[in-house]
């Protein structure tokens, strides 16, 4: 889709008052922020024995065993991507131009005043992997999707639970709130921008919308090496506690 389009629905989208996340009642919190059952999915039996069929699915297997090791709570995501309002806020609405051009470290710091009662933040590299953890078992249990076909879709191509190049968008920027997966949208077509805050290393996770979602499936997770450098494909992916 043409930016000429996103800023049209942008301009309908907020033409209304939009409420910042600080002023969410509780059912908007949770529509907005939907929660990530991380102690749900560590005793996910399915899950955790399920046989890898390829290398990438067995390095996230990996991955992801570790991430549910390190006994991290539940937490709550955002359910599409962020975008700005007039006065420059962010504000999370379906039709609205993602928020795009900022750099990470510019996300680190504004991430934190998204919703600092609830400490919210960029989510980290486990919190993600416990994430598209949680996204298998949701195919499997709430589409009725094969395990091994819930795999790959994760861990080899993605392209099917986002607006990659390879799918209906054809290779276009898109707006937010798109090709959504129960609570969540937004899954592709921008990267998300993940923090480790113990070394303090930021990550790109997923694909945006010129990539393919077999070379940049979501599983994809990569260090990046230009924190400060701003990110035209990609947004912040903030979390917060339960």
């Amino acid at each position: 889709m043409e930016m000429t389009a996103i800023t049209a629905m942008e301009e309908k989208a907020i033409s209304g008052k939009i409420l910042l996340p600080e002023e969410y009642s509780w059912e908007q919190l949770v529509k907005t922020f939907p929660l990530v059952d991380s102690k749900k999915i560590s005793h996910d039996d399915k899950l955790l024995r399920y046989e890898p069929k390829s290398l990438k699915e067995g390095f996230f297997k990996d991955e992801l065993i570790k991430a549910l090791r390190s006994n991290i709570p539940n937490f709550r995501a955002q359910a599409l991507d962020p975008s700005f309002d007039r006065d420059g806020n962010i504000v999370y609405v379906p039709g609205g131009k993602p928020a795009l051009e900022k750099s990470a470290v510019w996300w680190e710091d504004k991430a934190k005043l998204i919703l600092s009662r609830r400490n919210s933040r960029l989510g980290s590299k486990n919190e993600r992997l416990i994430f598209l953890g949680g996204l298998i078992i949701y195919l499997v249990e709430k589409m009725n999707v094969p395990t091994e076909t819930a795999w790959k879709k994760i861990a080899c191509n993605s392209s099917s639970l986002g607006a990659y190049a390879s799918h209906e968008t054809t290779g276009k920027l898109s707006p937010t709130g798109i090709k959504p997966i129960g609570p969540w949208s937004d899954l592709a077509n921008r990267g998300k921008v993940l923090l480790e805050p113990e070394n303090h290393r930021f990550y790109i996770a997923g694909g945006a919308w010129y990539e393919s979602g077999r070379s940049s499936p979501l599983s994809n997770i990569t260090r990046m090496n230009c924190p400060f450098s701003d990110l035209m494909n990609t947004v912040g992916w903030v979390v917060m506690d339960e």
